[in-house]
């Protein structure tokens, strides 16, 4: 079941105590009621509801265990007596231990339910922000996740794994608070790299004075746009950090969509539309600005900072263009000419390609019938031949893309000159390859094994994470030498 307090997660600051009061005393007296009744699982709405209006009043959680012991919910009563003895003896992690427990069933309601009392509790426990960060990512509330991760970074600016028996190195990762980070869940497991993060734009704040003992740096910032305070903080640290360092802070800021054109500039077999920003909130509007920069219609025009497709829109004449420019806040846009991708089948392909120490591997093919082309979006699961497809350029990429296209792709990550990196791509009619986005923020992750349709791809992954491991086994020797 989902413990959650729907829209009142924090409650309102203008309503006044008593009125929350005489809510709390309202619904507990109603679910009192019914638990006295018998009635255990309809106790179970009007308790939960008290505890959005009293979030720190430990008898009601009493209660709350009471109806969902009666009700057959064991784990969720458990999880309300253990907050009942928190609260009394102000033990937030024991109640951030609860609202872990859930996360990790993916039960981000509950999750969230828990974290906010342990925030209520005590808001000077840094890891109570950062779990609390995660839950309302995954519920789609991006703008307070960010939030909660800078509270958290504020209070502790360096977090350190623990040590494993089977850890072969430290990493010292610089990293920023907001989800603009290199996605190491899979890349770098834990047991393998001990990680120590510091959110480098903040100093050194918190209980952890100084930074232990590392092998490597790899800095992890890996958008440029989204977090030029945490590339600059790293710039500066890097001349001092005294060991190899992974993706230097001065190549990623090359990666921008808009330098990216320029990055790969000359590059025989390889075509990147001009790509220029426009700032909606100062200069000319916005089909003047299209001119000005002698773009040519289709022109696609999209929130800097934005990704998955977020706020990407295609403008065909200066009249959608100047209907486009009056719409919505300030803010900066990328604008860039629209290339028709479509395959002679219909369909849009669209590749991605991981760079390992510059070389490249493959890593999935997204075939849609849409222009806005996602790999989650495409249902590759709809077709075989689609699959079928994807397992033929993971197999032999050279084979699928052609010799010169592939040749192209191994420029492309010379060019970009990172340790670890991605593009995003397609192929033209004449062979050139396409590029969508070259970063370091790409997402390589395993596919469930109980995906039937999609596992057939994890053998091709667990190439990427072991050049990955090879590629850092290098770098910690060459950084004995």
């Amino acid at each position: 079941m989902q413990m959650t307090d729907t829209a009142d997660r924090v409650a309102p600051q203008d309503r006044a105590s008593e009125h929350l009061d005489e809510l709390a005393a309202r619904l507990l007296a109603e679910g009192q009621a019914l638990l006295a009744a018998g009635q255990a699982a309809a106790a179970i709405t009007p308790l939960q509801q008290a505890t959005v209006a009293r979030p720190l009043e430990a008898g009601i959680y009493e209660l709350l265990a009471q109806a969902m012991q009666s009700a057959d919910h064991a784990a969720d009563a458990m999880a309300a007596r253990i907050a009942a003895t928190a609260i009394r003896q102000r033990a937030a992690p024991d109640i951030i231990a609860i609202g872990a427990s859930y996360a990790r069933h993916k039960q981000w309601d509950a999750a969230g339910y828990w974290f906010l009392r342990a925030l209520l509790l005590n808001p000077d426990i840094a890891d109570t922000h950062l779990h609390m960060g995660i839950a309302l990512r995954e519920l789609g509330r991006e703008q307070e996740s960010e939030t909660c991760a800078r509270n958290a970074c504020m209070r502790q600016s360096i977090f350190i794994d623990h040590a494993w028996p089977m850890q072969r190195r430290s990493i010292l990762l610089l990293c920023t608070s907001g989800h603009d980070n290199v996605p190491l869940q899979f890349l770098m497991p834990s047991p393998t790299n001990r990680q120590i993060r510091w959110a480098v734009e903040f100093g050194i704040v918190g209980p952890v004075r100084e930074l232990p003992p590392y092998d490597l740096v790899f800095n992890v910032i890996g958008d440029p746009d989204r977090a030029p305070q945490g590339l600059a903080a790293a710039a500066r640290f890097v001349p001092q950090a005294g060991k190899p360092v992974l993706n230097p802070p001065e190549r990623i800021a090359l990666t921008s969509r808009d330098q990216i054109p320029l990055l790969l500039a000359g590059l025989e077999g390889v075509h990147m539309p001009p790509t220029v920003r426009w700032d909606s909130g100062s200069g000319p509007d916005l089909a003047a600005s299209i001119a000005a920069a002698g773009l040519q219609y289709p022109v696609t025009l999209r929130p800097v900072g934005k990704h998955g497709g977020a706020g990407l829109r295609r403008l065909e004449t200066p009249q959608e263009a100047d209907d486009a420019g009056g719409q919505g806040q300030s803010c900066e846009h990328y604008l860039s000419v629209y290339c028709d991708y479509r395959s002679p089948d219909g369909y849009f392909r669209k590749y991605r390609v991981v760079f390992v120490d510059r070389e490249p591997l493959p890593y999935h093919l997204a075939i849609g019938g849409q222009w806005v082309l996602h790999y989650v979006t495409a249902d590759m699961r709809s077709d075989a031949w689609k699959t079928e497809e994807e397992r033929r350029f993971l197999d032999d990429p050279q084979a699928a893309l052609g010799a010169a296209a592939w040749r192209a792709l191994g420029e492309i990550g010379r060019r970009l000159d990172l340790d670890y990196c991605g593009v995003d791509f397609s192929l033209l009619p004449d062979g050139r390859v396409l590029v969508f986005e070259a970063n370091a923020t790409m997402l390589v992750h395993p596919e469930n094994a109980e995906d039937q349709a999609l596992r057939f791809k994890n053998p091709y992954v667990q190439r990427i994470f072991e050049a990955f491991e090879g590629m850092l086994a290098r770098r910690m020797a060459q950084g004995a030498q």
